[in-house]
């Protein structure tokens, strides 16, 4: 995949996602549904907290405040929240942000090997392409989840 395919996708996935955001009420998106570990609002947040890992792999600094890892990170819950998370209005400007941050800082690099590999992943295009996969992975728990609450 050659680097305009590859940000075309990225960008793709990120403005479904935006347009989704856009679509969620904050009823919907706070609403904690039995049997699932997670609620819209969570999924919005994680997705913009695991591509921000992206820029730890290109040795870019990361931006998100210290809160947006405590309550959107893998393995938290909205059910195990202590105080107020980040509004969605809030993650909707860093995920907007974010896509434009990720291609600044990437671009001419997609085949540079990383110091570290993630999931046996060697480049930074490899990298975005998985977190491309994994945005839209929760993307589709964002549609079930909002289907569920019709």
């Amino acid at each position: 995949m050659n680097e305009e395919q590859l940000f075309y996708q990225f960008n793709f996935a990120r403005q479904s996602t935006l347009k989704e955001l856009d679509e969620t009420t904050i009823e919907q998106a706070d609403k904690m549904l039995e049997g699932f570990s997670n609620n819209i609002h969570w999924n919005f947040g994680h997705i913009l907290v695991a591509s921000e890992h992206i820029f730890h792999f290109v040795e870019e600094n990361a931006v998100l405040p210290k809160p947006y890892w405590d309550f959107f990170n893998p393995g938290t819950s909205p059910k195990e929240w202590h105080g107020t998370p980040p509004s969605m209005k809030e993650v909707r400007a860093h995920l907007e942000d974010q896509a434009k941050r990720l291609e600044k800082a990437t671009r001419g690099r997609l085949d540079s090997e990383m110091e570290k590999t993630f999931f046996g992943m060697k480049t930074i295009g490899e990298l975005i392409f998985f977190f491309t996969c994994h945005e839209n992975l929760h993307l589709g728990t964002i549609k079930g989840l909002k289907q569920a609450l019709r």
